[in-house]
């Protein structure tokens, strides 16, 4: 099991705004749960995220009344659609809507720019530096720390 970023960066958005994404995804079609993850890793890149924070999230928009059934789908999958209350909160809120498709957008671009590879990378070490001599893993550790000095200095460039 590789450290799921994604995972947590969808948590994070959870917090901030997966349920304006999932709004913004249901005003331009109706679909069920599984329809909603696979256009989010669709539209920004990322893996999809798991039905325990998909679900949970619908369940709470049609709670409040910004999403409803629209239809009952084969196996009994839910077909959801925005309302208009959906639609005026979604506008109400379109700031932090901004804010949580950036997060996502960008963690699809990392994972584009070899992001994921290097994740699954760090994974292996993790798992595996015990069963390295030591010159491996002084070697290792000289990469990382060429790896963190350089992105310092980019960053740095940026703040």
């Amino acid at each position: 099991m590789y450290y799921d970023i994604s995972g947590d960066i969808m948590r994070e958005v959870k917090k901030e705004g997966l349920k304006l994404i999932i709004l913004d995804i249901l005003k331009d079609s109706e679909l069920h749960g599984y329809g909603i993850s696979e256009r989010i890793k669709e539209i920004y890149g990322i893996d999809k995220p798991s039905s325990g924070i998909v679900y949970p999230a619908l369940s709470t928009l049609k709670r409040r009344g910004f999403i409803k059934i629209y239809a009952e789908g084969r196996r009994e999958k839910k077909v959801y659609s925005i309302t208009q209350k959906g639609l005026d909160y979604l506008e109400e809120k379109k700031d932090e809507l901004e804010r949580a498709k950036t997060i996502l957008r960008n963690l699809g671009y990392f994972y584009s720019l070899g992001g994921r590879a290097i994740i699954k990378d760090i994974e292996w070490l993790v798992k595996n530096l015990h069963e390295l001599d030591s010159s491996q893993r002084e070697k290792i550790s000289e990469i990382l720390r060429e790896m963190h000095e350089k992105l310092q200095e980019e960053m740095k460039k940026h703040e």
